[in-house]
């Protein structure tokens, strides 16, 4: 009998040095599975790293998105190609829409271009790895935090003046079926040219949306950087030179 107790009770003593085994792994799993303040900060610090290359990217990315927009509206060029042809409805002529975006899209891509040098310049003065900021490294990073906020704001007038050309496009005659296009518009309407209907889709509007917005956010991100990296260059130099007189 007494043996029989002793092997109940060392079988119970094993079970619960199991589950205290098992218990300790489950909080080592916690704690080792990191926290999203954790996921957050290392998101920063992997954005004050590479902020240079982020820009340059975003940038290249507005002047790719520049070089695109056109496209839904490329169909309407032929009718642009004569001048003397008769391509106009109600008075106004059917590529009035490509001819007013195009300069706002050389624009876009003007100001891509520029954003991808000024990104250029602000990792040849390395101002994303400098930990002591000179008057020149000021002056880049103010240039280039306004800069980003200045395309991400005109992005969104872009997508607005597009949205409104783009929906002033006489859909209903260029792709209407021929047999109900009227037929003093009959050279305007796409079935009867020969050619495919132009696509109504609005994805260069949501596109452009979506870009500013990431364009607005990487500009908030580099003022808090910018921020950041003011107060840890005041106490690097503090502690390189020391305090000055009267601080």
């Amino acid at each position: 009998m007494a043996s029989e107790q002793a092997a109940v009770t060392k079988s119970k003593e094993e079970v619960d040095k199991v589950g205290e085994n098992l218990e300790v792994t489950d909080n080592e799993n916690i704690q080792d599975k990191p926290s999203l303040k954790d996921k957050l900060v290392k998101a920063y610090k992997f954005l004050i790293r590479n902020q240079g290359t982020i820009s340059l990217l975003l940038f290249a990315l507005v002047a790719i998105y520049a070089l695109c927009a056109a496209t839904p509206m490329g169909t309407l060029y032929r009718f642009g190609s004569d001048p003397d042809s008769v391509a106009s409805i109600d008075g106004v002529r059917i590529d009035a829409p490509l001819k007013a975006v195009s300069p706002v899209i050389n624009n876009a891509l003007l100001f891509g271009l520029i954003g991808i040098l000024i990104s250029l310049f602000y990792k040849t003065f390395r101002n994303n790895s400098r930990r002591i900021y000179y008057p020149s490294n000021h002056v880049y990073e103010i240039i280039h935090i306004v800069w980003t906020f200045f395309v991400g704001g005109f992005l969104f007038y872009f997508t607005s003046f597009f949205s409104a050309q783009f929906s002033s496009i006489r859909f209903d005659i260029i792709n209407a079926p021929m047999n109900e296009c009227p037929t003093q518009y009959l050279s305007l309407n796409f079935e009867y040219l020969g050619i495919s209907k132009m696509s109504t889709s609005t994805s260069v509007p949501a596109l452009g949306i979506v870009l500013g917005i990431v364009v607005i956010l990487v500009g908030i991100c580099e003022c808090c950087t910018y921020v950041q990296k003011i107060y840890e260059s005041k106490e690097l130099t503090a502690s390189i030179y020391g305090e000055k007189e009267g601080e």
